[in-house]
């Protein structure tokens, strides 16, 4: 058992559609080796090793992205140490586990809740609504889940961090 102190960056792994897989260690990466430049939407300029490519990055979400360069794509998955270890333990594609408890992502206030105790509901269902700063934000269940108990009521202002229901997670 390796062990590394504890502010060092584990590698991440890169698969490239499917296939190929590269480790990368960012504690080995600098501005000098590797520069991604923004030039507008999903275009960005990749610089690396004195070459420049264009190319257009599509991000599906923080492990997936696609890169079209040409007339060539390619579908990456990172996967970060977490990931890794998550997918050692036998979790599918580092998958967590069901949600247990809805947490309010910031503070703010109830306007609505759309959901009753002993309500089941699957994922992507709308919870309730969170007004802060200004804009309507709607929570959404993570996972599959009967709703156990509702800690907020409508007119409630909530802090960051503040248990909003507790669910039961279905298996799937």
């Amino acid at each position: 058992m390796s062990t590394k102190a504890p502010d060092s960056i584990e590698p991440y792994l890169i698969e490239i559609n499917g296939r190929t897989s590269i480790e990368v260690d960012p504690a080995q990466l600098n501005a000098e080796t590797i520069r991604l430049e923004h030039v507008r939407g999903p275009e960005y300029v990749l610089h690396y090793d004195g070459r420049t490519v264009e190319i257009i990055l599509e991000e599906h979400d923080r492990r997936n992205v696609r890169i079209t360069s040409g007339h060539k794509t390619f579908d990456i998955k990172i996967s970060d140490h977490r990931d890794q270890l998550l997918s050692s333990w036998g979790m599918k594609d580092g998958e967590v586990a069901p949600e247990s408890n809805i947490i309010a992502p910031m503070p703010g206030l109830v306007l609505d809740i759309q959901v009753d105790v002993g309500q089941r509901v699957e994922s992507g269902d709308v919870l309730m609504v969170l007004e802060a700063m200004k804009m309507e934000n709607e929570i959404r269940a993570a996972s599959e889940g009967v709703v156990k108990s509702i800690a907020i009521q409508k007119g409630d202002a909530v802090q960051k961090a503040q248990v909003l229901m507790e669910f039961d997670p279905l298996a799937t």
